[in-house]
């Protein structure tokens, strides 16, 4: 679970912004707030929602997070690569100052992990992570000019990783996996911290079709109950010369797969699983079903469906699984009501949400346009954030817990009464033509 973010100089914020999903002492709704014991930090959101006008800065939250698992999970290779980050641009004091990040987050050792870095376009200047514990922090190491690895000092892949490390490379992310102290913090963002995009496309299908037939067959339930019209998914095998032209021939994928091993492709909405087995590619693709007046199943090609079918297919396995009682996953999701009617991100929610209680560790962060969500039966004051952006570019990241606004009141009102912020701002004009083009 992400307890905390800070961050300054990323994108469109260039002031210190604070992000944290501690829960306040609010009385409402308080059964379901995760409560972590032997910590400083008592309670913890499952879910935050982030309003806000078109670009008013909430993807550039998504994208921070994005860009600190790529960082940790797939470290830059070549000592020159400058890192892929922007910081604020509208003003020329700050444009070229470093990129300071702090995120405190629950790893699924029952752990709490800072970890802090301080980035220059070509290299860390600094990078530390510690253990929070009730007494204090551990550090199990620090990084300026060179890595001090404190409590991970007697570890020798640590110290050997400590004198190779690349200037323009995480830590954490080189060492991870062979260091134990760090693998669990390491772990979190490669395999806990999920970020679904608006055009994310759910990847895993290949899984469920051949290890697990009953999760298609649960997800195919779930799609006709919420309305779409589709009561079956399936792979039927085609050719491979049926497949869309991609890059890749059928040699060179032949020769990336070894023999038991499949690979998804995803183009136009349509979804592909090429297996290798005995030197040979088997291709498959999904498809759904839909039933005709006389109950007889009518085959779809998944071109045949809405946009906001296949965002269910691709969102649907998250919700699954966030749903688990023992799931850990912490899942960011930009645009979740993307081509969704609104009541369809009502029940979903609401599904989420009553099962969250004291015990849970999983955990939703979205954002969205749609103001019908902005419902205290919902959520909480401390789950909803507003994000502007000020008449000099730049976003702030506020909760109407921060504003006094009392738990019976009408924030979707104060909201659009312009109250709590981030409304978008429009020039006055009466006319969508050019000047010369009106009467």
């Amino acid at each position: 679970m992400i307890i905390d973010l800070k961050f300054k100089n990323w994108m469109s914020f260039k002031e210190e912004t604070d992000f944290s999903l501690v829960a306040t002492s609010e009385r409402q709704l308080k059964k379901r707030v995760p409560q972590i014991r032997k910590s400083p930090v008592l309670n913890v959101s499952p879910v935050a929602v982030l309003y806000g006008g078109n670009a008013s800065g909430k993807t550039n939250l998504f994208k921070l997070l994005t860009f600190l698992k790529r960082m940790v999970v797939s470290p830059l290779r070549d000592e020159e690569k400058e890192f892929p980050f922007e910081g604020f641009a509208l003003s020329q004091k700050t444009s070229a100052n470093p990129l300071e990040v702090t995120l405190t987050f629950l790893a699924a050792d029952n752990k709490i992990y800072t970890f802090h870095v301080i980035l220059s376009k070509n290299a860390v200047l600094e990078e530390s992570l510690s253990v929070v514990k009730i007494s204090g922090e551990t550090q199990l190491y620090y990084r300026n000019d060179n890595v001090h690895l404190d409590s991970i000092e007697k570890d020798g892949d640590a110290k050997a990783f400590a004198r190779i490390i690349g200037k323009n490379q995480f830590f954490l992310g080189v060492a991870g996996l062979r260091v134990p102290q760090l693998r669990d913090p390491y772990n979190w963002f490669r395999n806990q911290l999920i970020l679904i995009g608006p055009d994310t496309l759910f990847s895993g299908f290949g899984y469920m079709f051949s290890s697990k037939p009953t999760d298609t067959e649960h997800l195919a339930t779930l799609l006709k109950q919420l309305d779409t019209g589709i009561c079956k998914l399936d792979m039927e095998e085609i050719s491979f010369a049926s497949l869309p032209p991609f890059l890749e021939s059928e040699s060179e994928i032949k020769e990336k797969l070894n023999n038991g091993q499949s690979m998804e492709l995803n183009f136009n909405g349509l979804r592909f699983l090429i297996s290798k087995q005995d030197d040979k590619l088997t291709v498959k693709k999904m498809v759904s079903y839909h039933e005709d007046s006389n109950g007889n199943l009518v085959k779809f090609d998944l071109t045949q469906e809405s946009d906001g079918s296949l965002r269910l297919i691709d969102i649907l396995p998250a919700f699954i699984d966030l749903e688990h009682g023992d799931s850990r996953k912490v899942y960011i999701i930009d645009e979740l009501d993307r081509s969704w009617h609104y009541l369809l991100s009502y029940h979903l929610l609401g599904i989420y949400l009553s099962h969250c209680s004291k015990a849970s560790r999983s955990q939703l962060i979205f954002s969205t346009h749609d103001l019908m969500l902005m419902d205290q039966s919902l959520f909480r004051r401390d789950e909803m954030w507003i994000v502007e952006r000020n008449e000099c570019g730049v976003s702030v990241l506020c909760s109407p817990s921060c504003n006094d606004v009392r738990y019976d009141k009408d924030i979707r009102k104060l909201y659009l009464h312009g109250v709590l912020g981030g409304l978008p701002l429009f020039t006055r004009f009466g006319s969508l033509l050019e000047p010369e083009e009106r009467d």
